[in-house]
């Protein structure tokens, strides 16, 4: 295959915006779309290489995963090796179990489901994750474990079946992704099935380009237009654009027409043949695989994850200056034929798996593991796992005493969050409750969210009549991250506490949203709220109103790690807590909108502040104190936190029974 050094300069074109989208540089807030340009030039190269061993009879299985094999493990292996004595030193507990398993996803090639399983429900934010880029690359390994058994079966056919065959492919990959991206964001984004077609793309440009009579083209005004559809979709897109989708053709397409016209004489040409554009696409695949970590561990060894613009800079060049070593001295030897042979590398590429998974599994991988970690508590109990975000069936997720539910708990997370430890309170009292609930959904019905699974709207929908047809269901405890759904932005203590992660797109089911201002859907989603909870009293349910839970900004976890193994402070000692002032501030349009909701005899109210805030600490609400994590992250309780909810509960549930 001839070389090209636009497609290196492409490669440049697409690593760097996903670098700067990772450090969060605003600007770049579509740089994540460089990922797509990538699975374009895949394609494309992969299949150019297969066909041309295929025409002359050469094409060899072993010889084309040996070739992946030598491309892809080395850096890959030596990244994660180096990776876990910084995970061992500054992750505690629960991120260190998900490091952990997330080592075992990866060798085994699977780590875009680790993470997608992941995506949802008390989610560690990406910025902390050392190795979530880590599923594109494993969406490619499974696209190229089936995709050369197809092509040699369809090469039995003329060119224009193999053709028809693999453009149907594409467009009912594409059609499941536009589907998908409304319904199911986190499967679209992370599983293969939704992004084969940006992969066959390069597939059909490469079957397009062998086999056309003309060959490759040079067109000025087309490899400008694919420039400008990247540049676009750079700068542009951003966390609210549903993706991937139809919004994906525009730097898939706009990588399609660079390869395809981009030549040494067309101005786009030249620019991406420069040496410093090919310089960096050569390395973009090691340097991809170092930013993460590199930003991660950064990010995880301060209190505060916000980074400054000297540890940006700072992070981005060592991620350049990592990737030219571990291309120089890893990924070039290793794709020499005359040192490493295939019986070399297939024992590689065995024994480093098993190297891997073994160390994984090993508690001496995290030597603080033992001295830390039990302090914390698991994400959630295995026993409530299965309920999240499904209407039970006749005795499925009821907690509490083994009669029939009189009590409903319905919300998101952190209605889950409540529901973990409200089973030994009720048992007590010879009462049981069913959990119907929903990570990122409030219990509202009429009511879409854009950034979720697009599937909120038919839950509550189906809550509601679940409510209607049960009259033996008496109570309704209704818990919800109220403010964040109104107020859409994360959570900033100002006090260097950030929570990250992506902006809550709630809006009114049936309305044009591109005409209304923030305030404007603040408002309407206000209304609907009072509407939701008066809809509950009006089908005869008594409703206990859990008002809003103090955010945090900080992860407790993670803070009080750095706190005891950074500095030396010993756990019992820690104090952590936020403004008061800060929180009514924050909650004011939350607690607007449920205070609306009109008295009512069966309407009780639960207000979390009380518990937390102004107590132990004059104008603070409480995160950990006196030994207590009243947290299990940076808004859902602990158990410490939920059960003196949890009291409050059960005296109303009494009081009245």
């Amino acid at each position: 295959m001839k070389y090209r050094p636009e497609i290196d300069g492409l490669r440049a074109v697409a690593v760097m915006p996903v670098i700067f989208f990772h450090a969060g540089l605003g600007l770049f807030s579509g740089g994540y779309i460089g990922v797509d340009i990538f699975f374009v030039i895949s394609g494309y190269l992969i299949t150019t290489i297969i066909v041309e061993d295929i025409s002359l009879k050469k094409f060899s299985l072993a010889q084309f995963y040996e070739r992946r094999a030598r491309r892809i493990l080395p850096a890959l292996f030596f990244v994660i090796v180096v990776s876990i004595p910084f995970a061992s030193f500054l992750l505690a507990g629960t991120s260190q179990l998900e490091f952990s398993q997330s080592i075992v996803s990866i060798t085994l090639f699977v780590s875009n489901f680790f993470y997608w399983e992941r995506s949802g429900y008390f989610e560690t934010a990406s910025e902390l994750l050392p190795f979530l880029h880590t599923w594109s690359l494993a969406v490619e390994e499974q696209f190229y474990i089936f995709f050369p058994l197809l092509l040699i079966a369809l090469w039995r056919f003329n060119l224009r079946t193999i053709v028809s065959i693999l453009l149907i492919l594409l467009l009912s990959s594409l059609s499941l992704s536009q589907w998908a991206s409304t319904r199911y964001a986190a499967a679209n984004f992370y599983l293969t099935p939704m992004r084969a077609w940006e992969l066959l793309i390069g597939v059909l440009l490469s079957i397009a380009l062998t086999f056309s009579k003309d060959g490759f083209r040079s067109n000025n005004p087309a490899s400008l237009l694919g420039l400008g559809l990247i540049i676009f979709s750079i700068f542009s897109f951003d966390e609210k654009t549903p993706f991937p989708s139809i919004y994906a053709l525009a730097p898939t397409v706009g990588a399609a027409l660079i390869i395809l016209f981009a030549s040494k004489d067309t101005i786009a040409g030249k620019l991406l043949s420069r040496r410093g554009f090919v310089g960096i696409g050569l390395i973009s695949y090691s340097a991809y695989l170092w930013h993460q970590p590199l930003l991660a561990f950064a990010r995880l060894s301060d209190i505060s994850p916000i980074l400054s613009a000297w540890q940006i800079f700072a992070l981005i060049s060592a991620s350049l200056a990592l990737g030219w070593l571990s291309w120089r001295y890893i990924e070039t030897p290793f794709r020499n034929k005359h040192r490493f042979s295939r019986k070399q590398i297939f024992s590689f590429a065995a024994t480093g798996g098993v190297v891997l998974i073994t160390l994984s599994f090993s508690a001496e991988m995290f030597p603080n593991s033992n001295a830390f970690g039990g302090v914390f508590e698991k994400i959630i109990p295995s026993s409530l796992d299965e309920c999240s975000g499904i209407i039970p069936r006749d005795g499925e997720c009821v907690i509490g005493a083994d009669v029939i539910p009189t009590v409903a708990i319905i919300g998101d997370s952190h209605a889950m969050a409540l529901a973990n430890y409200f089973g030994p309170s009720l048992d007590k009292a010879g009462l049981s409750a069913v959990q119907i609930a929903k990570p990122g959904c409030i219990p509202i019905q009429k009511l879409i969210r854009t950034d979720g699974d697009g599937l909120c709207k038919s839950f509550n929908d189906d809550v509601f009549q679940y409510l209607v047809e049960n009259k033996n269901i008496t109570t309704v405890v209704v818990s919800a991250r109220w403010t964040i759904a109104l107020m859409r932005t994360r959570f900033d203590n100002l006090e260097g506490g950030v929570e990250l992660g992506g902006n809550a797109n709630y809006f009114p089911a049936g309305v044009d949203v591109e005409k209304l201002t923030d305030e404007n859907v603040r408002d309407l989603l206000a209304v609907h709220i009072q509407q939701g909870i008066q809809g509950l009293l009006d089908i005869g349910k008594r409703v206990i109103l859990v008002y809003p839970v103090p955010e945090v900004g900080w992860e407790p976890e993670r803070v009080a790690f750095i706190l005891t193994r950074i500095k030396g402070i010993p756990f019992e000692e820690i104090e952590l807590s936020t403004s008061y002032s800060v929180f009514k501030e924050r909650n004011s349009a939350a607690y607007a909108a449920l205070d609306s909701v009109p008295p009512n005899p069966r309407l009780l109210r639960i207000f979390p502040e009380t518990l937390f805030c102004n107590t132990k600490i004059q104008g603070r609400c409480l995160v950990a104190f006196d030994g207590k994590q009243y947290y299990r992250d940076d808004d859902h309780l602990g158990q410490a936190g939920a059960q003196l909810v949890i009291d409050q509960m059960m005296e109303l549930l009494l009081r009245s029974r």
